[in-house]
């Protein structure tokens, strides 16, 4: 069995990274203030130094390191790049000063624990703890701690990320303890002791980089990080659901003599921390391992280590970019989804202003029901169908609609109505039905729009939403509304045999198709009269510059569904004859739509059915009202 003496500090240096200057965390002054800026939390210059309402990003660094080794100043620098995403505030840790003590100290764990309350309260939204090696086992300790507002601390954090943490303590120290207590190493340890021993011969004499930290072994954390140490045993458990990303390096380090591989790549990690005791708390199914190219140990100690050695993980393009989707996806996830109603006219039938109306011409017919909108109209253009369409009353004499093919357009299609006109909605205002969206917008920025006409199922669901520029990706009934950033289930239609199942997405933006209440407005907006309609007459006269001529008695009124017809005698020109004015019914008021000696069912845009019970009721009515102007 052969012996090793003390090898001591590669891996104490490439151990946990970590800085703090010691202080204690927001004092409650601080937290009635508003701000939780301490000596040892500070916002990321450039970002945002109010919590305000958006999520905190909380950066913990390890080990013989500090706060800077984020480079919260550096462009392109995770902390950098994080201050700067919209809906952000981004925050570094520090705990320098104590970073050789065991994550109990109050400098570490605890004060830790208090900057998480304060963001968290701060902002009024969970944070997000991005922790690099040692300070993923300060998080887990932090987030046992009892919260002052009740619970726990852990209750406001949304997810943790961790960066080479010894989950399960370092193989690497424990074999360097073991040389350098002159203790006898077990066979089983020996390619660890190796490595610990060819470091310590390669490190004489260096005292930078990963030669820095000969400190290490004599610390408490030199005894708290060693494997599956009674230290990490007794952390508290990381609290149930909480989501961890795990992030580890694989150095795929080669030990030689001269020319003469002693010792061929095996787990070394990032050399402080191996890939199974880095992966070893992942929750999340998506932990990362960061793979380089085999490196000579000579070549790490005066040479550069690699993307893949423990202090420079968190600068690695592809660690980067894992973490910033990982925040992006959370903020996704985490904002209620925004209920946008929509409609090209106002509540009074107007069109919008700012809307761009393109003319469609004319629309063969146009029916009193939506497939998308609890009250709109379905309209019928050649052989085309556009749905929804709302009745438009810029110009009361003529029948029309405005069609708008997604909830998102800005443009909306005029169409006149062809004989036969609008029909009336029956009964009151609907609501809007919250379940059925007329086309939503997913947390990955896809569109998607209602199916209308007959649906697709798959595995016993309606295909109720079609989704991008080729409809190929579905969504399934039923929107699930029980959080507040609401979900469906979706599925791909693969083009030959049906659909294969596709992921659960994420809703941002939710539009509503404003129901027609304009025309149920309308239809009682005035009452059925010979005297308001008569007034009606005379309003219409003196907007046409005539508010003085002669004005007939009214001799009969008949109206139906939010049209009217008046019927008079004129007496006061000598020669009497009858004739009769169309109304239409609108929020402010009757508009005439037309006047005749007789007026026949559909003319004037008025619907052929209420032509016919109109002059039917006049057809039996006395005519001898004689309401007098």
């Amino acid at each position: 069995m052969r012996t090793f003496r003390a090898a001591v500090t590669v891996v104490a240096a490439a151990l946990v990274a970590g800085s703090l200057a010691a202080s204690g965390g927001a004092s409650a002054d601080a937290r009635a203030s508003g701000s939780c800026i301490t000596s040892q939390l500070q916002p990321v210059p450039g970002g945002s130094t109010s919590p305000g309402h958006a999520v905190p990003v909380l950066f913990i660094h390890g080990i013989i390191s500090s706060a800077q080794m984020w480079e919260p100043s550096t462009p392109g620098s995770i902390a950098y790049q994080a201050a700067r995403i919209n809906g952000v505030t981004a925050w570094t840790f520090n705990y320098a000063a104590e970073s050789l003590h065991w994550v109990t100290s109050q400098a570490i764990g605890p004060n830790f624990a208090t900057a998480i309350s304060c963001l968290a309260h701060g902002s009024g939204n969970k944070v997000i703890i991005v922790a690099h090696s040692m300070g993923g086992l300060a998080t887990q300790y932090a987030l046992a701690q009892p919260d002052p507002y009740g619970g726990t601390v852990g209750s406001h954090v949304a997810e943790v990320i961790t960066v080479g943490t010894p989950y399960r303590g370092s193989e690497l120290l424990t074999a360097m303890q073991l040389a350098r207590a002159g203790v006898d190493i077990d066979p089983s340890d020996y390619l660890q002791a190796a490595l610990g021993d060819a470091v310590l011969s390669a490190c004489a004499g260096q005292t930078s980089g990963i030669c820095a930290l000969p400190a290490v072994l004599t610390s408490q954390v030199g005894a708290a990080l060693q494997l599956n140490s009674g230290a990490i045993a007794q952390l508290p458990p990381w609290p149930a659901g909480l989501p961890v990303l795990d992030i580890a390096g694989d150095m795929g380090l080669l030990i030689g003599v001269d020319h003469v591989f002693v010792l061929h790549r095996f787990d070394v990690g990032d050399v402080a921390v191996t890939v199974g005791s880095a992966t070893a708390h992942d929750t999340t199914g998506t932990a990362m391992i960061k793979h380089c190219n085999s490196l000579k140990l000579l070549g790490a100690i005066y040479g550069n280590p690699g993307p893949c050695f423990h202090s420079n993980l968190v600068k690695d393009g592809d660690i980067i970019t894992k973490i910033l989707t990982a925040i992006k996806q959370y903020l996704a996830s985490a904002q209620p989804t925004r209920m946008i109603d929509v409609a090209p006219v106002q509540a009074n039938g107007q069109p919008k202003a700012g809307e761009t109306i393109v003319n469609g011409g004319t629309a063969q017919s146009c029916e009193a029901g939506s497939d998308t909108a609890v009250q709109a109209y379905r309209c019928f253009v050649h052989n085309e169908v556009y749905d929804p369409c709302w009745l438009d009353n810029a110009d009361p004499a003529q029948a029309s609609v405005l069609c708008q093919e997604h909830p998102w357009d800005t443009r909306a299609t005029l169409f006149k109505v062809a004989s036969g006109g609008l029909g009336p909605f029956f009964g009151p205002a609907q609501q809007i039905n919250l379940d059925f969206p007329w086309g939503v917008q997913l947390a990955t920025g896809e569109q998607c729009v209602a199916v209308q006409g007959t649906h697709d199922s798959y595995e016993g669901k309606a295909v109720d939403y079609a989704c991008g520029n080729n409809y190929s990706h579905v969504l399934l009934r039923t929107l699930n509304r029980s959080s507040p950033q609401w979900t469906y289930q979706s599925a791909y239609f693969n083009g030959s045999t049906g659909y294969n199942p596709g992921p659960l997405e994420h809703v941002t933006t939710a539009w509503y198709a404003s129901p027609d209440n304009g025309a149920a407005v309308d239809a009682q907006a005035d009452e059925c009269t010979a005297t308001a309609l008569a007034y009606a007459a005379q309003a219409y006269e003196a907007a046409h510059n005539n508010p003085d001529g002669p004005l007939p008695d009214v001799n009969a009124q008949a109206c139906d569904s939010g049209y009217a017809e008046l019927v008079f005698t004129q007496t006061a020109t000598g020669t009497g004859y009858t004739a009769a004015i169309a109304f239409k019914a609108s929020a402010s008021g009757w508009q005439e739509i037309g006047k005749a000696d007789f007026i026949t069912p559909g003319q004037f845009g008025m619907p052929t059915s209420v032509g016919i019970a109109i002059n039917k009721s006049l057809t039996s009515a006395p005519q001898t009202e004689q309401v007098p102007f």
